[in-house]
């Protein structure tokens, strides 16, 4: 799992903010680390990548602490947009956007 996914799905749903310990970034991104050197390398690459993320999602409240990282609720990075309904205003049988598309 990568980072943008990891946090764009749980960011709109937080209600106050949250800190994920390293420890606890192990298992969705270094489940190979058991040894300080491991958690130094997990820490360095995570950061790495969430500056990345950063430069994509702006509006992601997240900072780095000492003993992880915390997330504040944020707006979803992609908005939700309404979906035309099936079936509407076409002939039985067909879809709303079939019959669009073949007018």
């Amino acid at each position: 799992m990568d980072v943008y996914t990891w946090l764009t799905y749980r960011m709109s749903y937080l209600r106050k903010p949250v800190v994920v310990t390293w420890e606890q970034l192990r298992f969705p991104f270094g489940t190979q680390v058991s040894t300080p050197h491991g958690y130094r390398h997990l820490r360095a690459g995570f950061s790495e990548a969430l500056r990345w993320m950063l430069a994509i999602y702006r509006e992601a409240k997240v900072d780095e602490v000492a003993n992880g990282i915390r997330r504040r609720r944020s707006p979803p990075h992609v908005g939700r947009h309404p979906r035309p309904a099936l079936n509407q205003d076409s002939e039985p049988g067909r879809s709303a956007l079939f019959s669009r598309a073949c007018a």
